[in-house]
């Protein structure tokens, strides 16, 4: 949010980088069974993704230029391509 003051951005930032580390800290420490390995890699590829993204966020909150900017826009774009590609596994479809 542009709009928001420097400490509620940051406060913000804070909190999507710390929910993106738990989430990832949560898929890695997950057992799957064989199986469902391919599933668990998409999970923490897509998990890492938000968590570069979120990463950025920060740099960006800290620094909000152009290069920076673009940076983030980058890596959240890839963040939801695995994302989408990951909504679309067999495992997840709904029966």
């Amino acid at each position: 949010n542009q709009q928001s003051d420097l400490f509620s951005q940051s406060r913000e930032g804070q909190k999507a980088l710390q929910q993106s580390v738990q989430l990832a800290q949560e898929i890695d420490r997950m057992a799957f069974p064989p199986s469902a390995i391919r599933l668990h890699d998409d999970l923490a590829t897509t998990a890492l993704a938000y968590l570069e993204a979120s990463r950025l966020i920060m740099i960006w909150v800290g620094a909000p230029d152009e290069t920076n900017r673009a940076q983030l826009e980058t890596a959240l774009s890839a963040a939801r391509q695995t994302l989408e590609n990951l909504e679309k596994s067999k495992w997840l479809e709904k029966r």
